[in-house]
């Protein structure tokens, strides 16, 4: 007897069918196989439901049992009335070759859905300097078919759109005070602020700072729209520290550039010094840092597609890293 077990799934210019050791068929009529025993071995009853005659369902089963050599039904007075061993391992088969078939269709619709998916994701200005740079980059070149809407702003704001659901992806500061019932969050990087100034002034002496070293100079910094202002004018308070507010802006680069040749201070998140391209520029940490934690922030209650998952997936590996 042959051996039917022994199969793949391939696809000739007339459509998918199952190959193995003397077999090819088909794949609709593996369903027309387990049609036929789940309607009791009534030909009549299965050929209705699959919508073809009773006459071609009959002439179908009995050229594979001819050409196959191998006898999958008992007969009786011209009718089906069950299984034979063979039969019996037939329709075994045949089940998990649709299981299979299913399988193979389904991920191949998911494939088609991500091609045509975008995944639109929030993110400051300065994270993406420092952080999304590579990660945007090195994701367009793995998945270039899955487009990237990106919204720049501070977190004030994306944090509203992401609410409103008009981003599918969130990258903000820890905490970002959110719903946590709707929202999960991801931890992906985790520094300090610290202080840049040029390398002139006369703190720049001090290996490291304290708060006090603040009060009364004049200091440049982001403005409202980022919660790096709120989470420094919160430390701020807690130590009575009153600086002067010379500059307040959303670009971490003209903030940077501020100090240069001037009595400024700015506070950025530590990353910021791989991008010192002057001497004339030096960074000095503080005692009691402020920590500068990123976080990617999904929908908790949103179904993701498929591309929002590959994307997820990426940021989060390479966070790891």
């Amino acid at each position: 007897m042959k051996m039917w077990y022994s199969y793949h799934i391939a696809k000739n210019t007339c459509g998918w069918v199952i190959k193995g050791k003397g077999l090819s068929l088909d794949i609709r009529h593996f369903s027309y196989f387990t049609t036929i025993v789940e309607c009791g071995y009534n030909l009549s009853a299965a050929a209705k439901k699959i919508h073809i005659t009773q006459s071609a369902l009959s002439k179908i089963i009995s050229t594979f049992e001819q050409e196959e050599g191998v006898k999958l039904f008992y007969r009786a007075n011209g009718r089906l009335n069950g299984l034979t061993a063979a039969g019996e391992l037939f329709y075994s088969a045949c089940i998990d070759i649709s299981r299979r078939y299913d399988e193979m269709i389904g991920q191949v619709h998911q494939l088609s859905e991500t091609e045509k998916s975008k995944v639109t994701i929030g993110i400051p200005p300065l994270v993406l300097t420092v952080l999304f740079t590579h990660i945007m980059s090195d994701f367009s070149r793995n998945y270039p078919a899955i487009p990237l809407i990106l919204a720049e702003a501070g977190a004030e704001e994306l944090s509203r759109r992401f609410m409103k659901q008009e981003l599918d992806f969130a990258v903000l500061l820890k905490p970002t005070n959110l719903n946590p019932v709707r929202t999960r969050e991801y931890n992906i990087y985790t520094s300090e602020l610290t202080a840049f100034m040029s390398a002139g002034h006369e703190l720049s002496a001090k290996p490291v700072l304290t708060w006090k070293d603040l009060d009364q100079r004049p200091i440049s910094i982001f403005n409202e729209s980022f919660s790096i202002h709120r989470y420094l004018m919160e430390k701020l308070r807690a130590e009575n520290i009153k600086p002067v507010l010379a500059l307040k802006s959303g670009s971490w680069d003209f903030l940077f550039e501020s100090v240069i040749d001037s009595n400024l201070i700015t506070l950025l998140p530590s990353p910021i010094r791989h991008y010192i391209r002057t001497l004339d520029v030096v960074e000095r940490t503080f005692a009691d840092p402020i920590c500068w934690e990123v976080v990617l922030v999904e929908h908790a209650d949103q179904k993701q597609t498929l591309a929002q998952q590959r994307f997820k997936e990426f940021v989060l590996n390479f966070s790891r890293k």
